[in-house]
């Protein structure tokens, strides 16, 4: 068995102000893991406040550029507000250096996000979940 049958059902949180990348994700994460559940956010402030309303979400998936907060501006309020939530940025530009980022951040993808690259997110989420529970 692999490490994603092995994974109970995740709640993955997608940041993106374009509906269509939205439904592209999500259905990517349907092929990846069945058992996924997943939510939206237009914005990176309607993320935020999903985050605090939601403690079941265990991953986001957060576009670098949105409309008003970026996804980089909402890794770093994640941060200062110690939401130990793993989060990945997904681009369709050039990713951002990432080194300066919280021990929850997985890194940034370039869009079009592929399956094995989405298989490797939920893979190293899951680690980062076991980690935060030792």
């Amino acid at each position: 068995r692999s490490r994603i049958q092995e994974m109970t059902a995740m709640s993955v949180l997608i940041v993106d102000d374009d509906p269509v990348e939205r439904h592209l994700i999500s259905a990517l994460l349907g092929l990846v893991d069945r058992t996924l559940e997943s939510c939206h956010a237009e914005s990176a402030e309607d993320g935020l406040r999903a985050l605090v309303s939601d403690r079941h979400i265990e991953l986001v998936l957060v576009d670098m550029n949105l409309t008003g907060m970026s996804g980089v501006d909402m890794v770093d309020a994640m941060e200062r507000q110690n939401m130990r939530v793993p989060v990945a940025i997904i681009t369709g530009y050039d990713p951002p250096v990432v080194s300066r980022y919280q021990a929850f951040f997985l890194g940034a993808w370039r869009k079009p996000i592929l399956r094995y690259e989405l298989r490797e997110i939920l893979v190293a989420a899951k680690s980062a979940i076991d980690r935060r529970t030792e």
